[in-house]
């Protein structure tokens, strides 16, 4: 599985003798993707001994974990400080003097799924959670350059901080770099288990309801009793990296299937988590197989023939564009995201259909069944969104949706080979013959 970086903001001690610095790592409050990590979620293992990374850089060795803890309040470890390098002096400066107070962990989760209905009632404020993390293994945690101030940073950076340092970090006075995320350009869609979890679902062998984690002992009981049923544990894996070495656990990515059942918050985790790495393939596959699983398979649909291009939501896309109000991060779109679109009094239709890039003309007019593939939400347009919009539309064969995905993708893309002004006039290109037929 993919790593997930979490962030948090609280140094708790510095010992300054033993160089020790003692951080918070989390809480089970709601965290900024929308997502909560539960303390007593840390898997039981001796971390000791990890190394700790600035920024979650291989290249930035900066100390060796002593231990960490999980309890229903928080996460916390304690770590040392090497004083062998001028990197790690100048960071214990920086962690002393309460400059440099962020930290953030990376893990590798083992069960996830949205919040119950229960759990809501009980606590209001998980209303809208994309999902709770509630099993996890740490892989490694360490101060990032997320501080309450980063103008301090920034002067202690242009006066004190050593050359080797400044080296290594290739700044001066300008913002360190942000955290590494794992590179997934190796991992492909494991076509053997969409037919598979197809085959499943029509027989009936779909878990709607129960939460959804995948441990330890789940991948054991997929490889048999002489752990070496590479193929059985292929078969519940949507994703394979090719660059892990084969018959590894390490290969096999995102799964959905355990004790011989498809489990339907397994593909909505898959969709997620594979959507956040750029993988659509995947997340479109975990998508397909979510809609055939609960009976809303597009063979099952009415025709699409009534869905055409939203060319107010365009427009509005491609404004966002020009002001630069773009997100690459993770992509979700909630019931609250649409009530938060509608408003406070649950009308405003037209900024709810100006967020969508499809109009079902077959549907009622002012209901949110009339408008598809949402790309915007929190006044941004999300990457993600629209790879996700592309891909699911190619699958409809709608191909007008898809490419206009495609265009607006390519406009919002830093590394976008053409000019804006050559894009958007492409666009309005596409969207003149469109709409001329």
């Amino acid at each position: 599985m993919d790593t997930i970086y979490k962030a948090s903001a609280t140094v708790d001690d510095v010992n300054r003798e033993r160089r020790e610095v003692t951080a918070i790592l989390g809480t089970p409050s709601v965290d900024r993707d929308n997502e909560v990590v539960l303390p007593e979620g840390l898997e039981k293992r001796n971390y000791a001994g990890i190394t700790n990374l600035l920024n979650h850089n291989p290249n930035l060795p900066i100390g060796k974990t002593s231990w960490v803890k999980g309890d229903k309040d928080k996460i916390i470890g304690r770590y040392t400080v090497t004083g062998k390098t001028a990197l790690g002096n100048d960071v214990f400066e920086l962690l002393k003097e309460g400059i440099l107070s962020g930290h953030s962990m990376g893990f590798i989760p083992s069960a996830a799924s949205p919040p119950t209905q229960e759990e809501i009632a009980a606590n209001p404020s998980l209303a809208g959670v994309r999902r709770i993390h509630r099993r996890y293994e740490l892989v490694e945690f360490g101060p990032v350059s997320t501080p309450a101030n980063r103008d301090a940073l920034t002067v202690s950076v242009r006066k004190s901080l050593s050359p080797e340092t400044l080296k290594l970090l290739d700044i001066d006075g300008n913002p360190l770099p942000e955290p590494v995320q794992k590179d997934s350009k190796d991992t492909k869609l494991n076509r053997e288990t969409v037919t598979h979890a197809r085959a499943l679902i029509r027989e009936g062998k779909v878990e709607k309801t129960a939460d959804w984690s995948f441990t330890p002992a789940d991948g054991d009981a997929l490889l048999g009793p002489d752990k070496d049923d590479w193929t059985a544990y292929a078969c519940a894996h949507l994703g394979v990296d090719e660059g892990q070495t084969k018959n590894t656990k390490a290969r096999w990515n995102y799964p959905i299937i355990k004790d011989g059942k498809v489990w339907i918050h397994g593909l909505h985790a898959a969709e997620g988590r594979a959507a956040a790495q750029g993988l659509t393939a995947i997340a479109e596959a975990a998508k397909g197989l979510f809609d055939e699983a609960t009976g809303e398979s597009p063979k099952t649909t009415k025709s699409s023939e009534s869905i055409r291009v939203n060319r107010a939501g365009v427009s509005h896309a491609k404004a966002l564009i020009r002001e630069k109000k773009i997100d690459n991060g993770p992509w979700d779109f909630t019931a609250a995201d649409g009530n938060a679109l509608l408003g406070p009094d649950g009308d405003d239709w037209v900024a709810y259909s100006a967020a969508h890039i499809g109009v079902d003309d077959a549907e009622t007019v002012n209901t949110k069944a009339r408008w598809k593939y949402p790309v915007i939400k929190d006044g941004k347009v999300f990457t993600h969104a629209l790879s996700a919009a592309q891909g699911y539309a190619n699958r409809l064969g709608l191909d007008a949706i898809a490419d206009t995905a495609k265009e607006l993708h390519a406009l919002a893309s830093p590394k976008a080979k053409c000019s804006e002004g050559y894009l958007l006039k492409k666009l309005d290109k596409h969207f003149d013959t469109c709409f001329a037929k």
